[in-house]
């Protein structure tokens, strides 16, 4: 279904609980907004949802955390090249702390995964960086902020 006009989705008529917490949303759909830059969604910034301009008419957004790590602000993005960019079965743990943000994947042995951890900037802007993991010999790879996008081990 296709939507009529453009809908403003507030937060508290999502009824999430304590669910989500004041987030980023961002989008699957590469020509919309959202997807040059997140959009805020707390109590004080609703959502506005339009059309996805894709061919298939389905447009998935994706909400997550904003992450205090020291003076920066980050989100995870995941693995942007699947439908499910952040998934139980991918990630076995995330670990922040005052000083690094540190993320545990699980895979195939020697898969190639490219995971994505953004720094909010002015304005919802965001830096990106894709931190390309290699999968271990038994499973797993751990990425950190500390170590750097090329060390993910």
């Amino acid at each position: 279904m296709r939507l009529s006009q453009p809908y403003t989705l507030k937060f508290e008529e999502g009824n999430w609980g304590s669910k989500l917490k004041p987030s980023v949303i961002y989008s699957s759909d590469y020509f919309m907004p959202s997807a040059r830059g997140p959009a805020y969604f707390n109590p004080d910034s609703p959502l506005p949802l339009n059309n996805c301009s894709n061919y298939t008419d389905l447009c998935f957004y994706y909400a997550s955390p904003i992450l205090r790590i020291g003076k920066m602000n980050l989100y995870i993005r995941g693995e942007m090249a699947k439908a499910l960019p952040v998934s139980p079965k991918r990630i076995r743990s995330i670990g922040v702390s005052d000083v690094d943000l540190s993320v545990e994947l699980s895979g195939t042995p020697g898969e190639r995964v490219d995971f994505e951890i953004c720094q909010l900037r002015d304005n919802s802007a965001s830096k990106c960086t894709v931190y390309a993991c290699v999968i271990s010999h038994v499973g797993k790879a751990r990425l950190s902020l500390l170590r750097g996008p090329n060390e993910c081990r």
